[in-house]
Formats: structure tokens, sequence, C-alpha cells
């Protein structure tokens, strides 16, 4: 296989899915914590990881065939929290 073709969809993936964590996580799980930061740290911890982990695989609903159905969404989901 050509270099040039594996260089480029590495980097196209790449950009993608660390846009992906940065919004998923940093700021959807940040904005999420802070939000219920006034309870225990645990529970703002675990809300953070569920609103964050439901969002990824929410996200993935946009994408084409076969991300575009909710068992994949189902599967996704949990994925985040790996």
């Amino acid at each position: 296989m050509n270099p040039v073709v594996i260089i480029n969809a590495f980097s196209q993936v790449f950009v993608v899915s660390a846009a992906e964590v940065v919004v998923c996580w940093a700021v959807v799980g940040v904005a999420t914590e802070a939000s219920l930061s006034s309870r225990s740290r645990t529970f703002a911890l675990v809300g953070a990881a569920i609103v964050a982990s439901v969002l990824f695989g929410l996200y993935h609903y946009a994408h084409s065939a076969p991300f575009n159905t909710f068992p994949m969404v189902a599967l996704l989901s949990p994925g985040a929290l790996r």
C-alpha cells in the first residue's frame, strides 16, 4: 500500500478521534462535573462519566451506517468509559 494513503488516513482518523475525545471528555465531562460539584466528588465524577459516555455514543449517530443505529450507539457509549 502507498505510504501517502496510510499517512493521510491516519491523520484524518487521528484528528477526528482527538476532537471526539476533547468534546466529550474535556468539554462535556468537565462542565458536567463542575455543575454537579455541589454534591459529592464521587457523584460528580460518575455523573460526568455517564453523561460524556452517552453523548459520545450519540455523537456517532450522526455518522453513516452502521454507526447511525441505536445498537451501535449503545455499544459505543460504554466504550467511552474504557
